[in-house]
């Protein structure tokens, strides 16, 4: 069941509704303008940085030597969403795991070519690894709804092109199929989204888009030889089968995956605060980059 909290947060909640007269530059600027008075999280630290010409935010918990970092994707739809929309929560998992993280500002879609975001992240994660001062700090990746995506995918291209690779990554409600194929699309028990809103970001894309290609739907990507995953998904969100088809496809494919699906939970509930449910996430995601460590420093005394 979920929490007392979460039934609360839940009935605050607002359905998305088509509204064609919004354009998608106004669904970016109202998003910002609403999250830039946002507070950060009390004891993290915000500098601005760029690696490989991204522009980037690195958060850092104070008084604290982080053990890794996490190198974030915002969600959005890799059409909306920016630094500013997810740095306070960003700052909140900060804090909470006592990690390291850094917000990548990649290209958006549709002006951006489609390996934009990929090709940004990418550029990210290998300056970021050349930059650092102890080899030994490990890199994972982790991003919210279509940031989840662009995770995988970028861990394709990593991979296919013989790269250092992080040591593993962390999908929050991960959007993984932009053709939308999942069954859980129609259900109606999600607070927020819904699968028309859903065909309207369609819309976003030229006419004829191929909404299979792998490098905007990694779910149909070889998964084979990725690093180690955790899922983490709500019960009551229309893109929960992206989550749990990802989970067997990487199982499938020998890849190393840990799944959770979050009772009553909605999409990236994570980003609210005060939930049991949040404070949950957060300590499995410290959890699972504190075990994948342990077993990095135990395969490295045995060699």
């Amino acid at each position: 069941m979920p929490s007392v909290e979460a039934a609360t947060a839940r009935r605050a909640l607002q359905k998305e509704q088509v509204d064609p007269s919004v354009t998608l530059a106004d669904e970016r600027r109202g998003w910002d303008q609403f999250a830039a008075s946002i507070p950060l999280a009390a004891d993290v630290l915000a500098t601005d940085e760029e690696f490989g010409g991204v522009p980037c935010l690195r958060l850092r918990p104070s008084n604290q030597d982080p053990v890794a970092t996490l190198l974030y994707a915002h969600g959005g739809g890799l059409t909306s969403g920016s630094i500013t929309t997810h740095k306070a929560f960003c700052s909140r998992l900060a804090a909470a795991t006592k990690l390291q993280v850094i917000m990548a500002g990649y290209r958006l879609l549709p002006e951006a070519p489609l390996t934009a975001p990929s090709d940004d992240f990418v550029s990210v994660f290998l300056n970021f690894s050349r930059a650092l001062d102890d080899s030994r700090h490990p890199v994972f990746f982790a991003g919210d709804s279509s940031g989840a995506g662009l995770v995988a995918a970028s861990l394709v291209r990593l991979r296919d092109g013989g790269h250092t690779r992080p040591a593993g990554w962390i999908s929050l409600s991960g959007a993984f199929d932009a053709s939308l194929s999942g069954c859980s699309m129609h259900i109606q028990s999600d607070p927020i989204l819904s699968y028309p809103v859903l065909r309207h970001w369609q819309s976003h894309f030229p006419e004829g888009f191929d909404f299979e290609n792998p490098i905007i739907s990694p779910l149909f990507a070889d998964l084979s030889n990725l690093p180690p995953a955790l899922l983490l998904v709500g019960e009551d969100e229309v893109w929960r089968d992206d989550t749990e088809r990802m989970h067997q496809a990487l199982q499938s494919a020998s890849s190393d995956s840990e799944m959770r699906i979050y009772q009553g939970m909605w999409h990236v509930w994570p980003m609210t605060a005060g939930l049991p449910e949040t404070d949950d996430a957060f300590r499995r995601i410290a959890a699972f980059v504190g075990g994948v460590n342990a077993s990095a420093l135990e395969r490295r005394r045995d060699e």
